[in-house]
Parts: C-alpha cells; structure tokens; sequence
C-alpha cells in the first residue's frame, strides 16, 4: 500500500499554534526591553508550559506504507506499524478540542496514547477504514 489515506487533517491547529508562539515572542522581547525581569520569568514559565501543551497535539493523520503516521507542528512525526495495532479507540473531551486523543492498544496489550485536534466527520472516515482492515475502531465521548 503506497497510496496515503488521511484519517483526520486540523491546518486550524498549525495556524494557532504559530501565532501563539508569535505572540509569545513579541511579549517576550517587550518584557526583556522593559527590563521586568519578573514578567520575562512568567512569559518563559507559560510559553514553555504552552510549548508542550500545543506540541504533543497532532494536527494531521494518515495511512502510508502500512504506517499510521501523526504529524504535529514543529515536533517529529510518531509512526505506529499497522500490523502491530489491535484496537482504536478515539476520545474526545467533552471541555476541549484540543484535548481528544487516540488511544491506541497494541499486540502485547499496550496502550499508547496520541492527543489530536480533529473534524468528527473526518474521524468517522477514518474508523470506517480501521474497521475494513480488521483493526477495531470506536469513537467515545
């Protein structure tokens, strides 16, 4: 299998996280220039806290090369072996978006987890595909 199939695809995220991050940086210069050594303290505490927040959303999902593959925006890509994955179950919070997750059951019965931002529409495409390849999927709120 060559071809890509896309399970879900959020460019909203990209977008917010970029500007989030510039954002940060302006305040940061501007609390560096305005010598607040105490606002330039916070700003590094929340950026980093934010930092990890946005990056370990994955943005993009798709199948390659017998390969689920989540994208995120400046982190490196995860890949997961289709034949090694036994079940999908997809969370999404009830409070936030951002927080929905893939949580992902292998062979040896463990759990992997991978926090998304998605469409349910698309989602729904991408259960639909799990399940024609044998690889059990559920959506749950």
């Amino acid at each position: 299998m060559n071809e890509e199939i896309a399970i879900f695809e959020s460019k909203n995220a990209v977008t917010v996280s970029w500007i989030i991050y510039l954002l940060f940086a302006v305040f940061l210069i501007y609390a560096i220039y305005d010598s607040s050594i105490i606002m330039s303290i916070i700003l590094i505490f929340a950026g980093v806290i934010g930092f990890v927040m946005l990056e370990e959303i994955a943005y993009r999902c798709y199948v390659s090369n017998d390969k689920l593959i989540f994208d995120y925006a400046i982190l490196p890509s995860t890949t997961y072996p289709l034949n090694e994955i036994k079940s999908i179950i997809i969370y999404r919070s009830r409070y936030s978006r951002e927080r929905s997750y893939f949580a992902i059951e292998d062979k040896n019965s463990k759990i992997k987890c991978q926090f998304i931002s998605f469409r349910e529409s698309e989602v729904l495409e991408g259960i639909h595909y799990f399940n024609s390849i044998g690889i059990y999927s559920e959506l749950k709120t």
